[in-house]
């Protein structure tokens, strides 16, 4: 078992045992006895991305309406809802169960793109999506007349990203 250490606080150090299956973490010394369990998942790759695919979409929205014509909101609707429904699937999480993705930015720099999902996260990340998709349908009849109807979703869309990012983000900087 190879044991590999987590994160180092001023008073609590964590260790892992890397297994095939996720981090089974351990709180406490490695050397003494073990103070709680837990276990870290890998997070999947939809979850991963699912900050940018909003903001990726959000640009392509007004040139989408220029082509698509009406209905454009109901079809970028289909963007939180494809997000949402694995999310769904993977309900419900039990307590301490941990999802998390670490990609290195600027190695030089020691820096990396993490992202953590656990229950509050989820919570969080299914109530950006769903309401996310209905403010996106509701545009469409609401500014119906309106030529820049494809910039205001767009800029939603880009907004629902920044929200997902900021819930599953493990730090801000």
């Amino acid at each position: 078992m190879k044991i590999v250490r987590i994160d180092a606080e001023a008073d609590d150090i964590t260790y892992g045992a890397v297994e095939p299956d996720g981090i089974r973490l351990f709180h406490g010394s490695p050397f003494f006895q073990w103070e709680r369990s837990e276990t870290v998942l890998p997070i999947t790759q939809v979850k991963l991305l699912a900050p940018v695919i909003p903001i990726a979409c959000g640009l392509i929205s007004p040139a989408l309406r220029r082509v698509a014509g009406r209905g454009t909101g109901w079809l970028l609707a289909a963007v939180p809802l494809g997000l949402l429904c694995p999310e769904l699937k993977a309900l419900p999480y039990e307590i301490g169960e941990h999802h998390f993705a670490r990609v290195p930015w600027v190695p030089g720099l020691g820096v990396d793109v993490a992202f953590h999902l656990d229950g509050l996260s989820a919570a969080f990340f299914l109530l950006i999506c769903g309401i996310g998709a209905l403010i996106l349908i509701y545009s469409e009849g609401y500014l119906a007349g309106n030529p820049r109807l494809g910039r205001v979703q767009g800029a939603l869309l880009v907004f629902l990203g920044s929200m997902l990012g900021l819930v599953l983000s493990t730090s801000i900087l």
